[in-house]
């Protein structure tokens, strides 16, 4: 699989979004828009174009989510979403990673940061 690194204009389009779904103020998956905008993301991760996103790739893909997560959290999570163990996280998979976190989130994680 590739290594996932993105350059800037779209990435950072990408990684903004993903900082939006996984972060502490983020909404989750609300509507189709959601959806085809974190399909935009994944695909911009997908840097050899596989379809799916292989561990170089997510560990990208969580990084710039915000989340910062240490490599044990990021195989913990790779292994998570990689439902069918097929070694890659394929959309599908990607989302249900998405919607299972955002469950798992309190009421107090997705308050408004700040003043």
């Amino acid at each position: 699989k590739g290594d996932g690194k993105g350059g800037g204009g779209e990435g950072g389009a990408a990684a903004a979004l993903l900082r939006a779904v996984f972060g502490p103020t983020g909404s989750g998956l609300d509507s189709t828009e959601d959806l085809d905008r974190l399909r935009l993301a994944f695909r911009h991760y997908d840097a050899d174009k596989s379809g799916a996103l292989g561990r170089g790739e997510f560990r990208s893909a969580m990084l710039d989510s915000g989340m910062h997560p240490h490599p044990f959290e990021c195989d913990a999570l790779f292994t998570e979403a990689d439902l069918d163990h097929s070694a890659a996280v394929s959309f599908d998979e990607f989302v249900g990673l998405v919607l299972r976190y955002r469950a798992r989130q309190g009421p107090l994680e997705r308050l408004p940061q700040g003043g």
